[in-house]
């Protein structure tokens, strides 16, 4: 059967207040109005049976409150990047949280910069990196044997297009004698290849070692 063959309309399942498919058997083809591009398409009788006996949107909603197919792999992208955001936005509170429970926590700290990382790589927003590199230095201080703090600074500062000072910070976190997940030792030296840039020959601004720098006047909450 083609998906323009008229089929029969499931009247139970409707959402029809107004009673606009009262009097309709089938599904015909129709044209609907896409609500992204604002362009006219044609609304087969399957998907209209799919949105409103499937998805149970309002039969009042059919004819300009749908998304012709063309939009629709962009939207449900967004949809899909809006879920995610939310998703990362309440890991980074609920990580807060918890470092706010437990100040002197390199771990605490350390999930504070991974979950904000996470964060910014799907919503770009301005932010204070150098508090994230503060937090990492002040993990690093517990135990320098660990390479998570300066895996962590690399990733900031990768981030913030930090080349050199990125590059600098996985080559620590590889240092002999420092302790680190198997997994992210792989990711540090994964990086290190692709930033190909040795530290000398980067011009951009650097925190000094062991240093925290001071707070910005001003810069987006992060906790």
């Amino acid at each position: 059967m083609s998906s323009r063959s008229p089929l029969r309309i499931n009247h139970a399942k409707l959402r029809d207040a107004h009673g606009l498919l009262s009097r309709q058997a089938v599904y015909f083809p129709c044209t609907a109005v896409c609500r992204t591009c604002g362009k006219g398409f044609e609304l087969t009788p399957e998907r209209q049976r799919y949105l409103l006996e499937v998805r149970r949107n309002p039969v009042k909603s059919l004819l300009n409150h749908v998304v012709c197919l063309r939009c629709l792999p962009a939207l449900r992208e967004k949809a899909r990047l809006h879920a995610l955001s939310v998703r990362a936005h309440q890991r980074l509170e609920a990580c807060i949280a918890a470092e706010r429970e437990a100040p002197d926590d390199p771990k605490a700290m350390l999930a504070v910069v991974e979950a904000h990382l996470a964060l910014l790589e799907l919503v770009p927003r301005e932010t204070s990196f150098e508090r994230l590199v503060a937090r990492t230095r002040r993990a690093a201080k517990h135990d320098a044997s660990r390479g998570e703090p300066p895996y962590w600074e690399g990733r900031v500062h990768q981030l913030a297009g930090h080349v050199g000072a990125a590059y600098a910070a996985f080559e620590r976190a590889l240092e002999p004698g420092r302790k680190m997940p198997s997994a992210w030792a792989r990711d540090a030296r994964r990086r290190l290849e692709a930033l190909a840039t040795p530290p000398e020959s980067s011009t951009e601004t650097r925190f000094d070692e062991g240093s925290e720098p001071d707070e910005p006047a001003s810069s987006s909450r992060e906790g």
